[in-house]
Formats: structure tokens, sequence, C-alpha cells
């Protein structure tokens, strides 16, 4: 485990001056990925951990957890991400290597970055203040 847990942020942001952020986890399987099947490791995972920057738009990365074979390797990476301030969608766009754990990190940001747009059109749907006023 790297930066936050989702527990921790929460209590770290100060919800009353960004009350316009949302934070969310995306999961990369093991499972998922032809690396993951290969080692047999069924159970492993990348989990990304961001929150929504209302000014930029950008998700920026604030924690990585890693479990399974491999995580050893791929800690790594987790750190130069978080070190650099590295976004989902920075994450999203890099190209990864076939048949390696390390393009878990892009499927978990991507799993993410899906939570964030479903959260997006929920929040449309549901928020008052938000709807479209009709008096003229």
């Amino acid at each position: 485990m790297l930066g936050y847990k989702l527990a921790d942020a929460k209590k770290r942001i100060n919800f009353t001056i960004w009350h316009d952020v949302r934070l969310h986890e995306g999961f990369g399987y093991f499972y998922a990925s032809a690396r993951g099947r290969l080692t047999g490791d069924m159970d492993g995972f990348v989990k990304v951990l961001a929150y929504n920057n209302p000014y930029t738009g950008e998700h920026p990365i604030i924690g990585v957890e890693i479990f399974g074979d491999g995580a050893n390797e791929l800690i790594q990476l987790a750190s130069i991400l978080l070190q650099t301030g590295a976004t989902l969608e920075q994450v999203a766009a890099t190209p990864f290597a076939a048949v390696t754990l390390s393009g878990l990190f892009q499927t978990a940001s991507d799993d993410c970055l899906d939570k964030f747009a479903d959260s997006a059109k929920f929040a449309d749907a549901t928020c008052p203040a938000s709807a479209p006023s009709s008096a003229q």
C-alpha cells in the first residue's frame, strides 16, 4: 500500500471547501490479464485511488494497493506514479507491454475513470442544483 487508503483520504479532504470532490477506487484483477493467468494467481489485484480535481477536471492518483504474486515488482511503478502526481488520464493513455502485470495499472485506471463517469451521471440526475431552471 502506497499513499492513501479510501478511509484516510475521506478524513483528510476538506469537503467544506472542495464540496465537488469525489473519491473512487479502480481495480485491475490478475485473473483478467494473460500474465496473471499464467502465474496462476487468481486473487491478486492492483487498486488505484483517485479524486476528481474540480478545477482541472483531472483525476490525480493518491493511493495504490497491490496484492498478489509480483507485487514486489509492481510497487516501484506505483511509487513513481504517486511521486510524479500522475493522473488516471495519463496512465490510461500510456501503452503498456503485452503479457505483463504492469498493464493492470491501466486497467485499474480505466475502471476508476468509468466509476467517476457513472457517479457524475448520477449526480447530474439527482442534484437539484445541476438541473436546468425553468424560471425565466
